[in-house]
């Protein structure tokens, strides 16, 4: 018998001896209540512990009742044998309560750690950039003004670009903004359809990458080139006050709108640009321009050039058409029936055919006075321009001109001519009239009621009577022989020129809105503006007067 419990006891011995640490601290783990969590789940998960080591006491009892009496019923001569089979059991047994133990430990620290009751954490923070964004820092926009605009793109402010808040910007806006001088990092945005960075400093400007660009604005730069060969699809291209020398747009068929006035350009080619409805390439150093197949052209402007030449016979849709200073000798628009506007000033034309210009409402021939080989026409029908609102034929040699079918006119300059008569008696829409500079002796306004402005100095008139202009604001009689004027029906005078008369009195009493008066020269003995507390100019100089009291003009500089 004692033989036996000690193979029982040896039995036992062995079984402990192979518990791990582990096994046996998970057991006094789940013999202990868990204080430290107080949520229901984690709570639920302490009980279940707490009845699966209860079980598991109870097996190891019975275990151990059901050894002992196996034991016992076994004779002494097989107890070795015993003996060794109940240690590979016990070892067996000592491995699945530590598997069991492992396993039951982990769950416990799981519910511990991460109560099923627990909310998510929300995200405060921004999103992170992703590895293929593209990052809003100096190697990819290195113009810091430049960066700082792109970042109102930005729209999850990561501080970097995705491809879709990429291919969401269609326009960007940017004149004048603070001086940007480098434009890199435009390439990303491939789905832009407009750009305009006018009126900043950039002296170069790389869109090949934006293909999608219907219009471009750069205006106002330092760009001494422009490639917009990959940008087919253009209509509208503004490049305006730059430094271009050459542009080529034989790629850029789709283009409506060429502004590239005031570089330095010697040629273009704009024979592609079939859709081309407005072309202005004023201010450059243009010879020679070939607009022939350019028929939808509407409005064309070519002024500040050295062209000798121009055939506008093909575009007849022309609305506006500005040829000023240029080299022209002739200029055939017979049978442009549309064009409103017309300016051929400062060029070299002796005669001008606007009798089929029906349309016409504004016609500048013009030429500088100083510029003997300018414009001399000494004659020019504009019977058939009956929409005109605007005719200025000034320092020409027109002896003569009949404006009687140009009721429409508002605006008329005719000075520096050699004009003896001048009938405006059916031109009672005119608010503007120059006639400086001729040879009048009469002029009739009195049926033109709505003049604002009338100009008639150095002339021969003896005599003007504007008792009916009750709306002048200015009026210049200078250099004339006007031994009297009455001007106390103008009440809304504000500037009056009778210098170089030979007035011998006054009276501008009426006239107090009057801020600038010219009577010098003449043959005044008194002048009172004493009623004239507005002005702020006054010259009388050359005249016989003994005093002059400007007590009350206060204004005067």
């Amino acid at each position: 018998m004692r033989r036996k419990i000690l193979a029982l006891s040896l039995v036992l011995a062995m079984a402990a001896s192979v518990l791990s640490p582990a096994a046996m601290a998970q057991t006094v783990s789940d013999s202990l209540p868990i204080v430290s969590v107080t949520s229901e789940s984690a709570a639920e998960s302490a009980s279940a512990a707490e009845s699966e080591s209860t079980a598991e006491s109870v097996s190891t009892a019975d275990s151990a009742n059901a050894a002992e009496s196996t034991s016992a019923a076994e004779s002494e001569s097989t107890a070795e044998s015993v003996s060794t089979a109940d240690s590979a059991n016990a070892a067996e047994s000592a491995s699945a309560a530590e598997s069991v133990s492992t396993a039951e430990s982990t769950s416990t620290a799981e519910s511990v750690s991460t109560p099923a009751s627990a909310p998510a954490a929300e995200n405060t923070t921004a999103a992170q950039p992703q590895a293929d964004e593209v990052a809003i820092d100096e190697t990819n926009f290195p113009d810091a003004n430049f960066r700082e605009f792109v970042k109102l793109y930005d729209t999850d402010g990561n501080g970097s670009f995705s491809q879709a808040e990429l291919d969401a910007v269609k326009e960007i806006n940017a004149p004048s903004y603070r001086g940007i001088q480098n434009l890199k990092g435009i390439e990303y945005f491939t789905a832009l359809e407009r750009l305009n960075v006018g009126y900043n400093q950039l002296s170069e400007l790389d869109v090949s990458a934006n293909t999608a660009l219907t219009s471009l604005y750069v205006s106002g730069n330092q760009l001494t080139s422009l490639d917009v060969s990959a940008n087919t699809a253009l209509t509208n291209l503004e490049a305006a006050g730059n430094q271009l020398t050459e542009l080529d747009v034989s790629a850029n068929t789709a283009l409506e709108r060429l502004h590239v006035v005031s570089n330095q350009l010697t040629e273009l080619d704009v024979s592609k640009n079939t859709a081309l409805t407005s072309l202005y390439v004023g201010d450059n150093q243009l010879t020679s321009l070939d607009v022939s197949a350019n028929t939808a052209l509407k409005s064309l402007d070519v002024g500040s050039n050295q062209l000798t030449s121009l055939d506008v016979s093909a575009n007849t849709a022309l609305e506006s058409l500005d040829v000023f200073r240029n080299q022209l000798t002739s200029l055939d628009v017979s049978d442009h029936t549309a064009l409103t506007y017309l300016d051929v000033h400062q060029n070299q034309l002796t005669s001008l055919d606007v009798s089929g210009c029906t349309a016409l409402t504004s016609l500048g021939v013009s030429r500088s006075y100083f510029d003997d080989d300018r414009n001399k026409l000494s004659s020019l029908d504009v019977s058939g321009c009956t929409a005109l609102e605007s005719l200025n034929v000034r320092n020409n040699q027109l002896t003569s001109l009949d404006v009687s079918t140009n009721t429409a006119l508002k605006s008329l300059e005719v000075g520096g001519n050699q004009l003896t008569e001048l009938d405006v008696s059916k031109n009672t829409a005119l608010t503007n009239l120059d006639a400086s500079s001729n040879q009048l002796t009469t002029l009739d306004v009195s049926a033109n009621t709505a003049l604002e402005s009338l100009n008639v100095r150095i002339n021969q008139l003896t005599s003007l009577d504007v008792s009916t202009n009750t709306a002048l604001k200015s009026l210049d009689v200078g250099g004339n022989q006007l031994t009297e004027l009455d001007v106390s029906k103008n009440t809304a005078l504000e500037s009056l020129n009778v210098r170089n008369n030979q007035l011998t009195s006054l009276d501008i009493s009426a006239n107090t809105a009057l801020t600038n008066l010219d009577a010098g020269d003449n043959q005044l003995t008194t002048l009172d503006v004493s009623a004239n507390t507005a002005l702020t100019k006054l010259n009388a100089s050359s005249n016989q007067l003994t005093t002059l009291d400007v007590s009350a003009n206060t204004a005067l500089t």
